[in-house]
């Protein structure tokens, strides 16, 4: 297993979270879905929370299986791992001069240069090492990236797609590709517009390590609630636990509790969540169909193909290397 050395109380937190969700799967509180949608882009339905208005939301159960990737602070040795959780977690490149970035393809070992897969970014960024100011002087950054599956309780409108010259999106029919997007509130483009409304989506929810951290946090808080006789009965020890009023302990997780969430700007360079209105509570009756169809995390935020690479990045590989690097 990989050594993890600071982050040890948060895989092990998440690692609570999940052991407690795979012992139980409450029908009442969360139905199992029944079909898991197909590749879709990683900009599609992806929820972005509001500054300075908070959004109703509940994180809901996707179990997805998958080979655990590296972390930017693991040793490229480190051991990898497959897992099955209620998220996803991925590697992506991020170019602060062209403000664009793509999923890692490097594979879960992306760190080993003997047992990666060529990625044009990872040899963007590793292979600018400097001797003399010992850093990396490329504009590529890298970073492990959480994909939370979350239900939005908020109005969203049926809104057409436009491409990158202002155009609308369309098949060969003439008819027009179209999203879910959220409701603006007042003074909505889109109210004006009389667009097409419903009220509530799911979507997939890419989020750095921070926010993670915060909705594990917010998940801890209330595990001493059990589900099962609806009282502040349980006692942790370790990863264990048990009820003090009932044989059936069922802790409560994040992904049992409807609440409200922002995020705010704390100072130039951070920006955390913050929550209000934070409720253990079932899935509101009305959106129960929704979730009949999960989006498949794995496949969304897969490797970005090569060529697509080049072209956000404006990278040209030469053609007598491969898109690896050397380790630093």
């Amino acid at each position: 297993m990989a050594v993890f050395g600071k982050n040890q109380d948060l895989i092990e937190r998440s690692r609570r979270t999940a052991d407690a969700a795979t012992m139980r799967r409450r029908q009442e509180v969360q139905p199992k879905a029944k079909a898991v949608r197909g590749i879709r882009p990683s900009w599609v339905d992806t929820y972005k929370p509001s500054e300075g208005k908070y959004d109703l939301v509940r994180l809901i159960r996707n179990p997805t299986t998958f080979v655990s990737p590296l972390e930017p602070s693991d040793d490229a040795g480190a051991e990898v791992y497959e897992e099955t959780v209620d998220w996803y977690k991925y590697i992506k490149h991020y170019h602060a001069t062209l403000k664009r970035s793509v999923n890692c393809s490097g594979g879960p070992q992306w760190k080993n240069k003997n047992a990666s897969t060529p990625c044009h970014a990872c040899a963007m960024r590793f292979g600018s090492w400097d001797d003399v100011q010992r850093k990396y002087t490329s504009p590529v950054g890298v970073a492990l990236e959480y994909v939370l599956t979350v239900l939005v309780m908020e109005l969203f409108h049926k809104v057409p797609q436009i491409d990158a010259a202002g155009n609308i999106r369309g098949n060969n029919k003439g008819e027009p590709y179209t999203d879910w997007v959220q409701c603006q509130g007042e003074g909505c483009e889109y109210c004006a517009e009389g667009l097409e409304m419903k009220e509530g989506h799911i979507q997939t929810w890419p989020m750095p390590k921070t926010f993670f951290a915060q909705l594990m946090d917010l998940g801890d808080k209330k595990s001493n609630f059990c589900l099962s006789c609806a009282k502040k009965t349980i006692k942790w020890f370790g990863n264990e636990y048990e009820c003090s009023n009932c044989d059936n302990p069922q802790p409560a997780s994040v992904f049992d509790l409807n609440f409200q969430v922002c995020k705010k700007k704390i100072n130039d360079k951070q920006t955390l969540l913050d929550f209000e209105e934070v409720e253990i509570a079932p899935v509101p009756e009305q959106y129960i169909s929704l979730l009949d169809s999960l989006p498949n995390m794995a496949q969304k935020f897969g490797p970005t193909a090569l060529d697509q690479q080049s072209k956000q990045f404006q990278y040209t590989p030469k053609p007598s290397t491969q898109a690896r690097f050397i380790n630093k």
